[in-house]
């Protein structure tokens, strides 16, 4: 029964582990046509609370090569709008571990509590036309562990498998 409860400690410490790892995700709208799309612009975020521009500038500039690569120009005439905003949130983990030096097996499991900080990175292509949005991607990054390889990175990823 032990040995179960081990196991089972370990699954529900890597489904941790996992989730807080950064990630892209991405939804797109049914009555968008991507194919007809050849040009873009993009919007300034005048919020302060909304656009960190040390953040938002270069996650820009890594979807403009992103779309570059793939045909799109930008045009002031463009056909689908960019915006991209940047919002810190704070969340708090618990975490299970065995204290060897317990004075006894029973009060040997404890919990650690912390409080962390994530940035997420929201990404919106916005139909000009029908002044709709029709795709957003979003990135999770741990706050302070910001580095441009990496949002490179994230930026390809994201724009290779969901757009």
């Amino acid at each position: 029964m032990l040995a179960y409860l081990r196991f089972l400690l370990w699954v529900l410490i890597a489904a941790f582990a996992m989730a807080s790892c950064s990630g892209a995700y991405s939804i797109s709208a049914e009555y968008a046509s991507i194919p007809k799309l050849k040009s873009y612009n993009h919007i300034e975020i005048k919020n302060d609370s909304l656009s960190d521009t040390s953040i938002t500038q270069p996650v820009l500039r890594f979807v403009e090569l992103e779309l570059a690569q793939k045909g799109y120009q930008r045009n002031k005439q463009a056909d689908f709008l960019i915006a991209v905003v940047s919002v810190s949130e704070s969340q708090l983990r618990t975490q299970l571990y065995h204290d060897p030096f317990a004075f006894h097996p029973a009060y040997a499991w404890r919990n650690h509590t912390y409080a962390y900080y994530e940035q997420i990175i929201h990404i919106d292509f916005i139909d000009k036309q029908r002044n709709k949005l029709f795709w957003q991607g979003s990135i999770v990054v741990p706050q302070g562990k910001v580095s441009y390889k990496r949002l490179h990175q994230s930026v390809h990823k994201l724009m290779r498998e969901h757009f």
